[in-house]
C-alpha cells in the first residue's frame, strides 16, 4: 500500500476515499495526548475502510512553549486555546532540538457503513486499537530518543 501523509483529520470525503491510509500524527505538552475522546477521525476510517496509520513525533513538545500557565484552566474550560507560543528568549523562535519522527504499522480497519448497528461498536473497538498500537510505537522508542524514564498519558 501507499502512505499518504496527511496529518489530523481528513475531512473532504473525496480526499479520503482515493487513499489507502489515514495517517495521524500525535503529540501532546509534555507526553499528555488528548485522544481518548477524539473519534473523528476513527470514524471517517471506519465508514471509508481506510487503514489508520499511528505516528509520533519525539521531541517536538519542547521546540515551543506555550503559556502563560495560569490561562491554561480557562482554556480547557472553555476549549479555547488562551496564550502565547514562544521559544527562544520568549519570541515565537523554535529551540534547536533533535526530532525524531517514528511510523508505526497500519491500524487495519474494516468498512462499516455509518447506518451499519455495529458502527460505534467499530469505532470503539479501533480506536483502541490504535491507542494501543500508539503506546507500543512510544514505548518502543523513547529510550533511542533518550527518554527511557518518560511516560504517554492518553487522556
Amino acid at each position: 500500500h501507499e502512505l499518504l501523509p496527511f496529518y489530523l483529520l481528513i475531512t473532504n470525503r473525496k480526499c479520503v476515499r482515493l487513499m489507502t491510509h489515514l495517517l495521524l500524527a500525535a503529540g501532546g505538552a509534555e507526553d499528555h495526548i488528548y485522544i481518548k475522546s477524539r473519534k473523528g477521525f476513527v470514524s471517517v476510517a471506519v465508514e471509508e475502510g481506510i487503514d489508520i496509520v499511528p505516528v509520533y513525533h519525539f521531541g517536538n513538545t519542547q521546540i515551543l512553549s506555550f503559556g502563560p500557565k495560569f490561562l491554561e484552566p480557562y482554556g480547557r474550560k472553555w476549549r479555547f486555546s488562551l496564550g502565547l507560543l514562544y521559544g527562544i528568549l520568549t519570541l515565537p523562535i523554535p529551540r534547536r532540538v533533535d526530532l525524531m519522527m517514528v511510523v508505526g504499522p497500519p491500524v487495519k480497519v474494516d468498512r462499516v457503513p455509518r447506518a451499519d448497528p455495529r458502527f460505534q461498536d467499530a469505532v470503539d473497538e479501533t480506536h483502541k486499537r490504535y491507542m494501543e498500537t500508539l503506546q507500543a510505537l512510544f514505548d518502543k522508542y523513547k529510550v533511542v530518543y533518550g527518554w527511557p524514564d518518560r511516560q504517554l498519558v492518553m487522556h
